[in-house]
C-alpha cells in the first residue's frame, strides 16, 4: 500500500466510525426515554412479589445505567449461590430480556448511550448483595 492509500483508508474508517455514533440529540432523547420508562416501571414494580422468593424494590436510572433492586427470601434462595452462579444467571437474564419484545426499546436506547442494566439482589437475612451487570 502507498501512503496515499493508507491515508484514504484511515479517513474512510474515521468517517464510518463517526457515522455509526449516535448524535448528542439522539443520546439526549435516549436518556429522556429511559428516565420516563424507569419512572413508570418504578411505580408498577415497587413492592411487587416477582416469584416465591423475590420482591421488587423498584428501579432507577442513574449515570446512564438502569438499576433493578430486589430482596431475596433467603429461606428459599442462598445469595452466595447466586454469586457463585453469576455467569449462568447473567446469561438467563440476558436471554429473558432479549426474548421479550417490550424490552427492545429499552435495550436500543441503552446502546445509544453505552448504558448497562444492573440487577441487584439483597438477601433478607444476611444483607449480602449479588449484582449482575449486563452491557449491550
Amino acid at each position: 500500500f502507498s501512503m496515499k492509500k493508507i491515508i484514504m483508508l484511515m479517513l474512510l474508517l474515521a468517517t464510518l466510525v463517526a457515522c455509526s455514533q449516535p448524535s448528542e440529540r439522539e443520546r439526549a432523547n435516549a436518556r429522556e426515554f429511559l428516565r420516563n420508562e424507569i419512572s413508570f416501571a418504578n411505580d408498577q414494580l415497587t413492592g411487587m412479589q416477582m416469584d416465591y422468593a423475590t420482591t421488587s424494590n423498584g428501579c432507577n436510572f442513574m449515570n446512564d445505567n438502569v438499576y433493578y433492586y430486589y430482596t431475596i427470601d433467603e429461606d428459599y434462595i442462598n445469595i452466595s449461590d447466586m454469586i457463585a452462579n453469576e455467569r449462568e444467571i447473567k446469561r438467563n437474564l440476558r436471554s429473558t430480556l432479549e426474548s421479550v419484545p417490550e424490552t427492545e426499546a429499552l435495550i436500543q436506547n441503552l446502546k445509544k448511550i453505552n448504558g448497562k442494566i444492573i440487577y441487584q439482589y439483597t438477601g433478607d437475612i444476611t444483607g449480602k448483595t449479588a449484582q449482575f451487570v449486563l452491557d449491550f
